[in-house]
């Protein structure tokens, strides 16, 4: 029992050097969420319509309901056939606001999709959101965790 005790006890101090030795190079910050997409030849005016018309509307209903803190999207250059063109990232406050699920931040997102969705019979509406397919291809997701470093004393 003591030993099992005493190896525990080793893997957590493990464990906890490098959180340690973080939060005193750096104070971590936000957490920006990033989805990259190519845009389909042919499809750049189309699509950078239908990001203004509905991903502009609702990244800024989010922010005004607090679910986000800002948000961007950044032209890349493709180098390669699994390169992006287009970038879009969402800063939250906190790890746990980007990755953990809300009941309470469920029912404010729905009630803004409804709100901008709602405005077309339901067909219409699936058609403007399945229409996105037909102009993009999806690449990767990633994340970053925003840090400040700490001056040297």
């Amino acid at each position: 029992m003591k030993m099992k005790a005493c190896g525990l006890l080793a893997a957590f101090a493990l464990a906890t050097v490098p959180v340690t030795q973080a939060q005193e190079n750096m104070t971590q910050g936000p957490v920006w969420t990033m989805a990259c997409y190519q845009v389909n030849d042919g499809q750049w005016s189309n699509y950078m319509t239908w990001l203004r018309t509905h991903s502009l509307p609702l990244s800024e209903a989010r922010k005004k309901a607090g679910l986000i803190l800002d948000y961007k999207v950044f032209m890349t250059g493709r180098d390669g056939p699994n390169g992006c063109d287009l970038t879009f990232a969402t800063l939250h406050a906190s790890a746990g606001a980007a990755f953990d699920y809300s009941a309470d931040e469920d029912v404010k997102g729905d009630a803004i999709d409804k709100a901008h969705w709602g405005q077309w019979s339901e067909e219409d509406a699936k058609k403007a959101r399945d229409s996105r397919l037909e102009m993009r291809r999806f690449i990767r997701n990633s994340w970053a965790r925003e840090v400040t470093l700490k001056p040297m004393p």
